[in-house]
C-alpha cells in the first residue's frame, strides 16, 4: 500500500507541475547567416552577398537576439531585444555586448549592417522560418540563414 501511496503522489506531483515552452517555437536557435540580397527592384548587389565565408549568426531565445561573429573579427557582437507577432519580427533595444564593462546601448546602428539590418526601427518579414531554415525580408533586404 505505501508504495501505491508514493507513486499516486509522485503522479499528482508531475501532473500538476506546468513545463513551459518558448512561444517563440522554430524561431529560437542559432541561425547562421549564409546570403544577404538586395530586394529592391534596382538592386546594387547583383545576386546578393554571399555570407558564407563569414561566421555571423543570429542567436535567438525567449526575447532576446545577440548577434555574434565566430569569426572574432572587428565587425562587434550585440545584444537586441525583439517581439515575434505572427510572421513580423520587431527589433529594439541595442546594446554592444561587454560582459567585462558592462553591455552599453548602440549609439551608432549602422554597426550592425553587416548583420543585414540597415535600420533598427524597419521590422522583418518572417517568409520562411522552419527547423532548419528561414528567410526575413525587410524593405530594403533578404536575408536567408541556416539553423545549427
Amino acid at each position: 500500500m505505501p508504495k501505491h501511496l508514493l507513486l499516486y503522489s509522485l503522479t499528482a506531483l508531475l501532473l500538476s507541475c506546468k513545463i513551459e515552452g518558448s512561444p517563440n517555437k522554430n524561431l529560437d536557435g542559432a541561425w547562421r547567416l549564409t546570403a544577404i540580397n538586395d530586394s529592391t527592384p534596382s538592386s546594387v548587389i547583383a545576386g546578393g552577398v554571399s555570407a558564407d565565408r563569414n561566421f555571423l549568426y543570429w542567436n535567438i531565445q525567449g526575447k532576446m537576439l545577440e548577434l555574434i561573429d565566430r569569426n572574432n573579427s572587428k565587425i562587434g557582437r550585440f545584444l537586441l531585444r525583439f517581439k515575434h507577432e505572427e510572421d513580423v519580427l520587431y527589433l529594439y533595444d541595442p546594446y554592444i555586448y561587454n560582459r567585462e564593462e558592462g553591455d552599453k546601448p548602440l549609439q551608432d546602428s549602422t554597426r550592425l549592417t553587416p548583420y543585414g539590418i540597415d535600420d533598427i526601427d524597419e521590422p522583418f518579414i518572417i517568409e520562411k522560418l522552419n527547423g532548419s531554415v528561414m528567410t526575413l525580408r525587410s524593405s530594403t533586404k533578404k536575408l536567408d540563414f541556416r539553423n545549427f
